[in-house]
């Protein structure tokens, strides 16, 4: 499979509930291989009002090396606390010259 960028629009949306102050949310992606990438993080700032949270909106250009079912851990500070799947099939697609009579 070729190196391939994929556009992919992530949104992760957390309520405060007990959590207070600064903290960071970490986008961690895993190939389908188990090789790790590097995480993206995201710096958030929780008010401390238990109907107030915080939402992360991202654009990523994401770069798929292979086929099959990718992985992406969400955590807060270390902690896991959701996966995004994303399955990437790969597929030649030839161009048809005119037909010969």
């Amino acid at each position: 499979m070729l190196v391939t960028t994929i556009p992919l629009t992530v949104m992760v949306v957390f309520k405060a509930g007990i959590i207070r102050g600064k903290s960071a949310v970490k986008l961690s992606p895993t190939a389908p291989s188990g090789q790790q990438s590097p995480s993206i993080e995201f710096p958030v700032f929780f008010e401390g009002d238990d109907d107030r949270g915080i939402g992360i909106l991202a654009t990523i250009g994401f770069l798929a090396q292979e086929e099959g079912l990718y992985w992406f851990d969400v955590l807060h500070g270390e902690e896991l606390v959701t996966r995004i799947p994303l399955r990437v099939l790969y597929q030649q697609i030839g161009i048809a010259g005119p037909e010969k009579r």
